[in-house]
């Protein structure tokens, strides 16, 4: 939907047509972010925050370079090209979404992630600092098991 009304808005005659046709498609665009960021916890799996921080990092990383892409575009071509391939690269997403990532299966499932220690933490460090989380939970779960007794 948004590609469509990228290539509608670059090649409008009517400013006003472009305009309506430009919030729409950022109207549309912001739809997604809610799936953006819960697919990678669902595919993550435990490594949820290695997902979505790879995702925001790559979203950074073109972030940066798509002033300088577009402005060779522009000043090569014309104001249509930048929009033309925004929308090409809005269609490629839309495929790989719908084609290639399966919200239902973890990243681990598929056997193409690893479980294993930190990079940089030998197993028994890992093995230690999992230790220290499992007491300070259960300590917290007694504490809060005696406080609801304490207060019917």
């Amino acid at each position: 939907m948004r590609c469509v009304q990228l290539l509608v808005a670059a090649t409008a005659a009517n400013p006003n047509t472009a305009v309506y046709c430009l919030a729409s498609a950022m109207f549309f665009l912001e739809m997604t972010i809610g799936p953006a960021w819960a697919v990678p916890m669902d595919i993550g799996g435990e490594f949820s925050g290695t997902v979505s921080g790879m995702m925001n990092m790559g979203g950074q990383i073109v972030g940066a370079l798509s002033p300088t892409v577009f402005g060779i575009l522009v000043s090569n071509g014309s104001w249509v090209a930048p929009f033309v391939v925004s929308a090409g690269l809005l269609f490629v997403g839309a495929a790989i979404w719908a084609f290639w990532i399966d919200p239902e299966q973890s990243v681990i499932d598929k056997g193409e992630g690893t479980t294993g220690p930190a990079v940089g933490t030998s197993l028994l460090q890992r093995s230690r600092a999992i230790d220290r989380v499992d007491s300070s939970t259960a300590h917290a779960y007694k504490y809060n098991k005696d406080r609801a007794e304490a207060y019917p």
